[in-house]
């Protein structure tokens, strides 16, 4: 092992010093390609060797191959290559190539020597051979023990104690399997060393069931170990078994290919950023950002699909026994019924209550009741919206005769909410501002997509998530047709897609009554239409164009009143008032028809969304939740505890800083009324949504009505700025963008991820052997853990 370690890192010391000479002029390029042969002679010999030695070691030296080709051979290809077109590219290309090959030769080494370092502890000559501690040597509770295999039941703790054994412990190893419920296992290790005679219990073995590599850890005692305890816990609900204990037994080196494409992909994205000649092209004279724009969604949606299959309770009953609730079922069965109140009646107790919407008095007198359901006037209803019911859950009903599933219907609107984000995003780009690199536009895009919340919406499928992504999805594809229909910007204004775009924001707000505020914004776009027509007709005056405003408004603001009027019609028909959406008659957390405003509770939430700063540790991970409650002495509900600042998870929405700056510099003859309405699409409205949460409490996935339009507009002040600025300062803007891209990608889903796993009701979701795969998967990231 030592011999294959030493050659594998001289051959990359050889290649490397080939490249250093060459700089310097020591040697010509002839003698540099011959030094390059003799690294790759010398790897091929640790290959072969550690081959020979069947160790785990030939993946290292395959992989140090592997990185010294990257590095290498190149160099010695170039003078080879005949072909003027491949030439060509080559040299207008150069700096990204090599920063292509040495950014994945950079990773390989990083696989090979850094994420494996614990498999490089014993190679010496002089480390301590391995001992086994067979578990009948052991005494088991302060008994003497004569079984090979221990087995421990759910909530049982068992103390394992080995005496005398005066060895020198680099390593320990538990040959333990776990069963149950439990991904994950801790083995509290208590040892005596050289320094103290006494146990010391400081040290644990953290092991996961089924991953082999998770049950070494590498130990940093004092000399030889006098006596080690170990006790072991059985996680509720599961099973361990085990077999014995191992001391210097070589943890095994495992190339991961998932980590080190995780890792290659975020290297490589950098450096096409940085080096990709593509990228520093402006968007309006190229089609790299329509090609980047398709590679960044796909794989969005392909994170997105990854999500839907972390719930396997359900995946696989998605169509033949599908979750049901208020809004895919209830609804449905209410509207088919010819009423507009659910089928099921309130309990006579309930109605009994002096104050049925105390939440504390329901729950102490334990009277039955349909959870976040509205009571009004002795019948229950729903105060959730009936867009997604009548455009997908009652149509289907009608046909089939089957519920749609409630967790399939979330994760297709949020996919199309995706995909429209992109595209409403490409519009946004090409047609206001063609002059960005593809860079900043490939970055914005990433930051954008990762910052969207929809991720927090897209597995759990419940009435709130459903009520969310339904209305994400026709806000954003109306937000695509609203930007595309020429009403501002370049371009004849067309009456099809400013229609289709006033029919899906309605849509909107019939899911989600909240994104009615958007709908007053797009009356700034509509005006904006009537003033384009106005100013690019032959007579540019109002009076001369009565007919093609006529037609435009018509195009424009019927679908408001149409879709609109189905609202109030709807609200009128439950609580007798077109203007009543029924959310305070709701039997949830808090008695909404007594509830006071108070501007602490408010702010708890316009904190944590914008400025909440997320901490960092060497946990998986790494960023995790800073909620902070402001010490508010009043009851604020907390659906979870996810909570990082706008700021940190997209950072360029601190644009918003310089916007003053580009109101003045802008050219824009219409300045006045983009500001308009990028004060208030993307800021008024956005700071309304977050203070009108109060009443229900703080939680992450309500960020999704605003955090998209908050980011647009801080982008569209940066690239206002963009075109008025030095290059110099246009380079500081490409890299921040850059950095924030992954910045973005990695808090984002950090936050996603302990979300998922850690707070809340989600967890109770997810299968045993989905919590172990992603316990695994942590691990291939934490991999000092073995410490």
């Amino acid at each position: 092992m030592l011999l294959t370690v030493i050659l594998s890192l001289l051959s990359v010391i050889i290649i490397i010093l080939s490249y250093i000479l060459v700089k310097t002029g020591k040697v010509s390029d002839k003698i540099q390609s011959a030094v390059i042969l003799c690294g790759f002679a010398v790897q091929l010999i640790a290959v072969i060797a550690s081959f020979f030695a069947g160790n785990s070691f030939t993946a290292m030296s395959i992989a140090v191959m592997a990185a010294d080709l990257f590095i290498g051979l190149p160099k010695i290809l170039y003078g080879k290559i005949t072909n003027k077109k491949i030439i060509y590219f080559i040299e207008n290309n150069k700096k990204w190539l090599t920063g292509i090959a040495v950014g994945t030769a950079a990773v390989l080494l990083f696989e090979a020597f850094i994420c494996n370092f614990g498999a490089f502890n014993l190679i010496m000559p002089s480390s301590p051979n391995e001992m086994i501690l067979p578990l009948s040597r052991a005494s088991v509770n302060g008994s003497a023990n004569s079984s090979d295999v221990i087995t421990v039941n759910s909530g049982e703790t068992v103390s394992i104690e080995f005496t005398n054994i005066n060895y020198d412990v680099r390593t320990i190893y538990a040959d333990v399997e776990l069963s149950g419920d439990a991904g994950e296992g801790t083995i509290e290790i208590a040892y005596s060393d050289e320094t103290t005679a006494e146990y010391r219990y400081d040290a644990h073995l953290n092991y996961i069931g089924g991953n082999e590599n998770s049950k070494y850890i590498i130990c940093s005692f004092s000399g030889k170990v006098g006596n080690m305890k170990f006790n072991v816990k059985a996680p509720d609900g599961s099973t361990v078994v085990l077999k014995d204990f191992s001391v210097n037994k070589a943890i095994p080196f495992h190339f991961s290919w998932i980590r080190f494409i995780i890792i290659l992909a975020g290297v490589l994205f950098l450096i096409t950023l940085a080096y990709c000649s593509l990228m520093k092209r402006e968007c309006g004279k190229s089609k790299s950002l329509l090609i980047s724009s398709v590679v960044i969604t796909a794989v969005f949606v392909l994170i997105g699909t990854g999500l839907l299959f972390v719930r396997e309770d359900m995946f696989s009953d998605l169509f033949s026994n599908p979750d049901t609730n208020q809004i895919n079922k209830e609804l449905v069965d209410a509207f088919e019924a010819g009423q507009v109140s659910l089928l099921e009646t309130p309990p006579q107790e309930l109605l009994e209550l002096e104050n049925p919407y105390d939440y504390l008095t329901r729950q102490s007198k334990g009277i039955s009741y349909l959870w976040d359901h509205v009571l009004f006037e002795g019948k229950y209803y729903s105060y959730y919206g009936i867009g997604s019911v009548l455009m997908l859950f009652l149509p289907y009903h009608m046909i089939t005769g089957k519920y749609f599933s409630s967790l399939l219907a979330s994760f297709i609107y949020s996919i199309i909410g995706i995909v429209f984000l992109t595209l409403t995003y490409f519009v946004f780009i090409k047609r206001f501002f063609p002059k960005i690199s593809n860079g900043i536009a490939t970055a914005g895009l990433v930051i954008v997509q990762a910052s969207s919340f929809i991720w927090y919406l897209m597995i759990r499928g419940d009435i709130y998530e459903l009520a969310q992504t339904s209305g994400f999805a026709f806000l954003m594809s109306g937000a695509f047709f609203l930007l595309s229909s020429g009403v501002i910007g370049k371009g004849k204004v067309s009456r099809v897609k400013i229609c289709i775009s006033t029919v899906l924001l309605s849509i909107a707000v019939l899911c989600r009554a909240v994104l009615a505020l958007y709908c007053v914004v797009a009356l700034l776009f509509i005006y904006a239409g009537v003033k384009k027509i106005v100013k690019t007709s032959e007579n540019p005056t109002f009076k001369a164009n009565k007919k093609p405003i006529i037609t435009f408004l018509l195009a424009a603001l019927l679908p408001f009143v149409l879709i609109g009027s189905v609202q109030m019609v709807y609200n009128y028909l439950r609580f007798g008032s077109v203007f009543e959406f029924g959310i305070k008659y709701s039997l949830t957390i808090n008695d909404f028809t007594h509830i006071q405003f108070h501007i602490p509770i408010m702010l708890i939430a316009f904190y944590n969304y914008l400025f909440t700063v997320p901490k960092v540790s060497t946990v998986f991970p790494f960023i995790t939740t800073n909620y902070d409650s402001l010490s508010v002495n009043g009851y604020c509900f907390l659906s979870s505890f996810s909570a990082c600042g706008l700021i940190f998870r997209a950072v360029p929405v601190l644009g918003y800083v310089f916007g003053g700056k580009a109101y003045k510099k802008s050219s824009n003859p219409n300045k006045r009324l983009a500001a308009i309405i990028i004060i208030s699409g993307c800021i008024i409205v956005p700071f309304i949504q977050m203070f009108l949460v109060w009443s229900n409490g703080y939680t992450p996935r309500y960020a999704v009505d605003f955090a998209w339009q908050m980011i647009f507009g801080a982008f569209a002040i940066l690239f206002v700025l963009h075109e008025h600025i030095s290059e110099p300062m246009k380079r500081v803007m490409y890299f921040i963008f850059a950095v924030s891209a992954v910045i973005s990608v990695v808090v984002n889903f950090a936050l996603i991820y302990e979300y998922i796993f850690d707070y809340g009701s989600m967890p109770i979701y997810i299968s045993a052997d989905v919590r172990r795969s992603m316990a695994s998967f942590a691990r291939l990231f934490e991999f000092w853990n073995i410490m």
